[in-house]
């Protein structure tokens, strides 16, 4: 990978495609059937949080991520917005073209998460209404949910506004979301305060960039 990065590194805001083929062959060894969207255990985040990043060698990662510092921020929000329309593609498919382009991608979204977690900031208010209606996809919760649990573990100030200010308003309202995708979204939030450093962290920054942790209208 790092004779890939440095060969493109000119290229590095039109290569994000390409890092996703590379990870669906470098993790070829690995059941593509397990990563299948939608996941067979849907319902257990604690189950989906490190999928497929327990496979991602440390090595590599550091790489990887090193390539995607390297990118346009602006590059990786569009490749974010991207992946919610490849994922409402997957779950329509009852046998992917290609499972190792899922697999592909979800390295990558987890590798962009992990190593530049604010990315995903400019992506939340395209996931509320009236840009978009996550309640009528609901195919796509367990992927959002995924999304923002990746974010948590390396931000969990920007974990916890993200769940409050997009997923929470689906669950104040019961008939916006089905009881598994509810159980899975209270699940995030059981993760962020679990943290042993979470009560610090997010007293602390109960207000960040003129925001609330707690958007006001999420209640």
């Amino acid at each position: 990978l790092d004779e890939y990065v440095n060969v493109n590194a000119i290229y590095v805001n039109v290569n994000v495609n390409a890092i996703c083929q590379y990870f669906g062959r470098a993790l070829s060894g690995v059941s593509s059937v397990e990563y299948q969207y939608p996941w067979p255990n849907m319902n257990i985040l604690m189950d989906l949080i490190d999928l497929p990043f327990r496979h991602i060698p440390e090595p590599v990662f550091k790489t990887a991520a090193a390539w995607i510092n390297k990118a346009e921020a602006q590059t990786l929000v569009d490749f974010i917005s991207l992946s919610f329309e490849c994922a409402s593609r997957f779950a329509g498919e009852p046998e992917p073209d290609d499972p190792k382009s899922q697999l592909g991608l979800l390295a990558a979204l987890s590798m962009i998460f992990r190593s530049r977690p604010r990315t995903l900031s400019p992506v939340l208010p395209f996931l509320r209404p009236p840009q978009y209606h996550l309640e009528e996809t609901p195919e796509l919760i367990p992927f959002t949910v995924w999304m923002m649990a990746q974010v948590a573990q390396v931000d969990l100030c920007l974990g916890l506004y993200s769940w409050a200010s997009i997923l929470l308003p689906l669950v104040r309202d019961k008939f916006l979301c089905n009881p598994r995708s509810t159980d899975l979204i209270m699940q995030l939030i059981e993760n962020v305060l679990s943290n042993p450093n979470a009560r610090a962290i997010l007293l602390t920054n109960a207000v960040r960039e003129n925001e609330r942790l707690f958007p006001i209208p999420s209640f």
